[in-house]
């Protein structure tokens, strides 16, 4: 199960985009016109195509591949293709029909390209339109490791150690789990048909996340029975994805699990009064785990703490130029910011960190993130489905490329990459280490009076506030024009232009 990360451009985003316009333009259906002429030529079956509309217009490459825009379709290989798909449909041990094997044709095509490129189906394409909402679905249940002697050393991605066992600890009455059928003490084997035994307790947990309405399914069994799948249906969890405390000593710490609609306005309810009020010391954003979501959030909340400036910008070999700039006054100035983030902060929490760190108006701490920083779009194809494709990436105000790099803390913290553990009330929890280490160097610097524990004072004197940036414009930036886009709709519809951008 991927989580769908959502950075769409309503128009409520218009006021922060500024585009580069098309240098130059191609026939609007050329792919399309060679497409029909390669399958006009195979004889092998008879096929009907609806050629979909295409942009009327592109921009110049940023890495053009000439040889791959400018030759032609590889015939030979589609007879190849047409020939398999007849051999299937006549030979396979069972009938299959015909959409079920576009379907999965389809869905290898744009797979393979890269993790979030994807063929969606009627099911999925309608939960990623609720997902515009941002509204991230979760199956309630919770697991941790038990030993089991059977298992073998295993090759994971930080070396070889044993294969825990997952175990499903907690189904609450009423979860999405529990409508399901999964049970307490349930082992947890596999998700979407793939095994987690070499997977983090993150990992698992992050595929057990995604669009409200989504399905995802378990394999799981009860200890000495058989193995069994079921489907869950995910939905949305009761609890606010941005909590906040404040300190004793000013400091107002703000975690937050995704970026949704609402993300903005529940930030400044909690901020705007303690700012006014002359009680705001200090903001720690605590980022850890947060897989992204509206980039329109992370973009109006970086408004919150800067003046002006680039915030993020995307490229792409056939999209236009984008760039996303502050727009309003900071809400929230010569606070000091200080930001924690873990291997599992990606997408909008990376564009949000890195724009502060880049305007040296936080410090980040903890270790990399996720690196996620890749633009989708979907475009409709009729009958409910869509096709989702990467076309641009982001970088950063300083014109680093988040996809596959993540952002690098200024402080490292080891003990971030741990799950954050989930507070209560309106006290840290004291075994969050790495938070408190955050909150701890922050009342350091500023000189307070207390600690978070308020046993000690801190003695060191406070650091020397971060000096701007210069006004950062790209060399190319064409005189702060505007683009019109279209949101995102709530509805699907046979229209095939792209309705949706950066769905992960």
């Amino acid at each position: 199960m991927i989580l769908f990360d959502v950075n769409d451009l309503t128009p409520s985003n218009e006021q922060y985009l500024t585009s580069v316009p098309p240098v130059n333009t191609v026939p609007a259906k050329h792919s399309a016109v060679k497409l029909a002429l390669a399958l006009s030529l195979i004889p092998t079956i008879n096929l009907a195509f609806a050629a979909p509309a295409a942009p009327t217009t592109t921009t110049t490459p940023i890495s053009s591949n000439t040889d791959v825009d400018n030759h032609p379709l590889p015939i030979d290989a589609m007879r190849r293709f047409v020939d398999v798909y007849e051999k299937v449909r006549q030979n396979y041990v069972e009938p299959v029909n015909d959409d079920m094997l576009f379907d999965n044709a389809l869905s290898g095509l744009l797979n393979k390209l890269d993790p979030y490129s994807d063929y969606l189906d009627a099911k999925t394409y309608d939960a990623i339109v609720d997902f515009t909402d941002g509204e991230i679905g979760q199956t309630g249940l919770s697991i941790s490791p038990v030993n089991n002697p059977e298992t073998t050393d295993q090759t994971t991605p930080v070396g070889t150690q044993s294969a825990p066992q997952w175990q499903i600890t907690a189904v609450p009455k009423g979860s999405p789990a529990a409508k399901a059928g999964v049970q307490v003490g349930d082992i947890l084997l596999k998700i979407e048909g793939k095994s987690v035994k070499t997977l983090t307790q993150s990992d698992i947990e992050q595929q057990l996340r995604g669009p409200r309405n989504s399905a995802v399914r378990l394999s799981v069994m009860q200890p000495g029975r058989h193995a069994r799948d079921i489907r869950v249906l995910l939905a949305i969890p009761e609890d606010n994805a941005v909590k906040t405390f404040i300190q004793p000593n000013g400091l107002a710490v703000l975690q937050l699990r995704a970026f949704q609609t609402q993300t903005g306005e529940q930030i400044s309810e909690f901020l705007d009064p303690l700012f006014k009020s002359g009680k705001l010391k200090g903001i720690v954003l605590d980022l850890r785990d947060n897989p992204g979501g509206l980039l329109t959030s992370a973009i109006e909340v970086a408004n919150y703490f800067l003046n002006d400036g680039l915030i993020v910008y995307t490229q792409g070999r056939g999209e236009p130029e984008k760039y996303y700039r502050v727009v309003t006054a900071e809400r929230y100035p010569a606070i000091p910011v200080s930001i924690l983030i873990n291997h599992y902060s990606a997408s909008a929490a990376e564009v949000l960190t890195a724009a502060l760190r880049d305007h040296q108006r936080a410090t980040v701490f903890g270790v990399t993130s996720y690196g996620k920083g890749s633009v989708q779009k979907i475009w409709p194809i009729g009958q409910g489905r869509a096709i989702k494709m990467t076309v641009s990436r982001y970088f950063t105000p300083n014109g680093r490329m988040i996809e596959g790099t993540g952002i690098d803390p200024d402080v490292m913290i080891p003990e971030a990459e741990s799950k954050p553990i989930k507070s209560t009330g309106d006290i840290i929890d004291p075994k969050d280490i790495a938070l408190q280490q955050v909150i701890t160097t922050l009342a350091t610097s500023l000189k307070l009076n207390a600690l978070p524990d308020g046993s000690k004072k801190a003695d060191t004197k406070a650091s020397e506030p971060a000096k701007p940036l210069p006004k950062l414009v790209p060399t190319n930036m064409a005189n702060g024009k505007t683009m019109s886009l279209t949101g995102a709709p709530k509805t699907r519809s046979s229209n095939t232009q792209p309705v949706t951008e950066n769905v992960e």
